[in-house]
């Protein structure tokens, strides 16, 4: 597959493990660029803009949570497509990420398979 029409998926999360295994299940079929926190995500997005970003729920400093609202104000970022990678299955967690007008998420650890299905599924219905 050429390359540049690989879609690019950012991958925010403050654990590196869980970075590099996402980066692993996911490279074949996407451009994935990792960021280690919200900070590093709001750099990256100075200079590229991706087609989903998948954002760990419980970070240091700036969680999730924050991130997306800070996503969602901001003119040009409000439109990126976010979907939460959470170990917390709670009921209220799970309602939190939906009703933050996030594009779903994904609780950890996470599967390959299912995490490529979700992410298909994804760009299939919105392109």
């Amino acid at each position: 597959m050429d390359d540049s029409k690989k879609k690019l998926v950012l991958v925010v999360d403050d654990e590196v493990t869980t970075l590099r295994a996402i980066k692993r299940m996911l490279e074949s079929e996407y451009t994935v660029a990792i960021a280690g926190s919200a900070e590093n995500a709001f750099a990256f997005l100075r200079d590229h803009k991706p087609d989903l970003i998948l954002l760990d729920y419980m970070m240091p400093n700036m969680d999730g949570k924050q991130t997306l609202l800070k996503l969602r104000s901001s003119e040009e970022y409000k439109k990126l497509p976010v979907i939460f990678l959470t170990a917390m299955s709670d009921a209220d967690t799970v309602k939190e990420c939906i009703s933050l007008d996030a594009q779903g998420y994904l609780l950890k650890p996470i599967n390959a398979h299912m995490l490529l299905g979700r992410i298909k599924r994804f760009f299939s219905a919105h392109h």
